[in-house]
């Protein structure tokens, strides 16, 4: 499962959830957030996996003045904010 959060100092600005996502999918998300919010400026926390780690993500990134942050492996608790986010939105929303 693919979850990225996006913040600005205390702010929420998104967050995706999708089972097979892609490094060109999470560029196309990228571009669709940066066009409604911007995202120059903004850290971008997600965990390890591949689609983030991926080369084209990084660049598409950089290039847009976005940061990109990543949790240590096999700490969740890093990233324990998405982790309740998505633990709530799937108890209530989609079970």
């Amino acid at each position: 499962m693919l979850k990225t959060l996006l913040m600005k100092p205390f702010l929420l600005l998104f967050s995706f959830l999708e089972s097979c996502a892609t490094a060109t999918d999470v560029i196309h998300l990228f571009r669709r957030i940066n066009a409604t919010h911007g995202i120059r400026d903004v850290i971008i926390r997600n965990d390890n996996g591949s689609q983030f780690l991926a080369n084209e993500v990084k660049a598409y990134l950089k290039s847009v003045e976005a940061r990109q942050e990543f949790t240590h492996i096999a700490t969740p608790e890093e990233n324990s904010y998405i982790e309740a986010f998505h633990s709530i939105l799937n108890r209530e929303v989609v079970q």
